[in-house]
C-alpha cells in the first residue's frame, strides 16, 4: 500500500491580521536601528493607506520620522519619561489606538498594555511579551547571515503584509542637487576606535575633492577627529558640528551630492535620506549592517579577521589600514560621477 500523502497540520488559531484603523508604532531607541526599521514602518504605512498611524520616538530622533511626512501623529518622549507620561501622550493624540507594533522592550511597549490596545504585537522576547496579547517568533532563518532589516520586516511578513517591495524602500526626494558637487566628510565613529579610518587618509581624501574644484563639508555629530580633519583643512572646507541637532544634521546632508564616512550612524541617516555614500567598514559586518539601498558603495579589505565586530582592533587594525587612500578616492569619484547630476 502506498504510502498515504500528510495531511497539513489544522493552526491552533487563525492567521493574523492587523486592523486597518487606528494604529501606533513604537519605533526603535538606537538611532542606527531606527534607520534599519524605516522601511518596516512604511511597509505599515503602505498596507494601511486610510489608518491614522502614530509613531513613538525618542524625542533625539523625533526629526527623523517627521521627514517621511507619513505619518498622522509623530509622540516624541525624553530619555526618563515614564509609562504615565507616554500614556497620556497617548491620549492627548485624542485617537483611540486600535493595533501596535513593537520591536523591542521599552516604556512605549508599557503604555500601550497600559491603554490596553486590542491587538498588541512584537516579538516573544524576554521583557516584551509581557505587554502583547499576540506575541510572535523571531525564530533566525538558517543559511548565512541576514541584513538587519529583515529582523523587521519578518513582523510585516508574519502579519501578511507585504514587506520586501519596493516601495517600502522608497525614501522622500531630496531637494535639487547642488551646482557644484558638495562632499560630506565624517570620519568620526560611534562604533569605537576600530571602526575609524585613519585620519591622515581621510585628509588626503578631502584633499584630492578640493584639488577638483568640489566643495567639501566635514560633519562631526561630536567626533574629535571631525574637529581635528577641519582644522586641518581650514578655510577650503566647511565643518558642522551640532552633536545634539538631529534636523540640522539632516538637513546638511540632504544638501550633500554623497557622502564618505566610517562604519557608523552617519551612512544609515544619509541612507534614510536617500544620499548615496562611500563607506569604510572594518570589524563591521558590511552583509549584515550595510545603508539600506543600491546606491552606496561599501568598501572593505578581505583579511581573515574581519568582521569581528570588536571596538578596539586586538591586533594592527589590518581591515581598515588596508584600504589605501588612492583607492578609496576612485571609489568616491565613482560615486559621484553616478549621482552628481540626478
Amino acid at each position: 500500500m502506498a504510502d498515504m500523502p500528510q495531511a497539513i497540520p489544522i493552526p491552533d488559531k487563525p492567521p493574523l491580521h492587523l486592523r486597518g484603523g487606528y494604529l501606533v508604532i513604537a519605533a526603535p531607541e538606537d538611532p542606527v536601528e531606527a534607520c534599519f526599521a524605516a522601511p518596516a514602518l512604511r511597509g505599515l504605512r503602505n498596507a494601511r493607506p486610510h489608518a491614522t498611524i502614530a509613531v513613538t520616538t525618542p524625542a533625539a530622533l523625533a526629526p527623523l520620522w517627521e521627514r517621511e511626512g507619513r505619518y498622522d501623529h509623530i509622540i516624541p518622549y525624553h530619555e526618563r519619561a515614564s509609562v504615565k507620561d507616554l500614556v497620556r501622550a497617548l491620549e492627548d493624540t485624542g485617537v483611540g489606538f486600535e493595533s501596535s507594533v513593537a520591536w523591542e522592550p521599552s516604556a512605549a511597549a508599557k503604555a500601550f498594555a497600559k491603554l490596553r490596545i486590542q491587538q498588541r504585537f512584537g516579538y516573544r522576547l524576554d521583557k516584551l511579551t509581557a505587554h502583547l496579547n499576540e506575541p510572535l517568533d523571531s525564530t533566525p532563518p538558517f543559511g548565512p547571515p541576514q541584513h538587519r532589516v529583515r529582523h523587521y520586516m519578518t513582523l510585516l511578513e508574519k502579519l501578511d503584509l507585504m514587506a520586501m517591495i519596493p516601495a517600502n524602500f522608497r525614501t522622500p526626494p531630496l531637494p535639487p542637487r547642488p551646482v557644484i558637487p558638495r562632499i560630506a566628510i565624517a570620519p568620526g565613529s560611534e562604533f569605537g576606535p576600530a571602526y575609524r579610518w585613519p585620519l591622515d587618509r581621510f585628509e588626503q581624501v578631502a584633499q584630492l575633492v578640493l584639488d577638483t574644484k568640489l566643495e567639501v563639508l566635514v560633519l562631526g555629530h561630536g567626533s574629535p577627529e571631525a574637529a581635528e580633519l577641519a582644522a586641518r583643512l581650514g578655510e577650503k572646507a566647511s565643518f558642522l558640528d551640532h552633536p545634539a541637532d538631529l534636523a540640522a544634521l539632516l538637513d546638511a546632508l540632504a544638501g550633500c551630492t554623497a557622502l564618505l564616512a566610517n562604519d557608523g550612524l552617519l551612512p544609515h541617516l544619509a541612507a534614510h535620506l536617500g544620499l548615496p555614500a562611500a563607506v569604510l567598514f572594518g570589524p563591521g559586518h558590511p552583509d549584515v549592517r550595510r545603508p539600506l539601498g543600491r546606491i552606496h558603495r561599501t568598501l572593505n579589505a578581505h583579511v581573515a579577521c574581519s568582521p569581528c565586530a570588536m571596538p578596539k582592533c586586538p591586533l594592527d587594525h589590518r581591515c581598515l589600514l588596508e584600504l589605501s587612500a588612492n583607492h578609496v578616492s576612485t571609489e568616491l569619484a565613482g560615486l559621484i560621477k553616478c549621482h552628481s547630476n540626478t
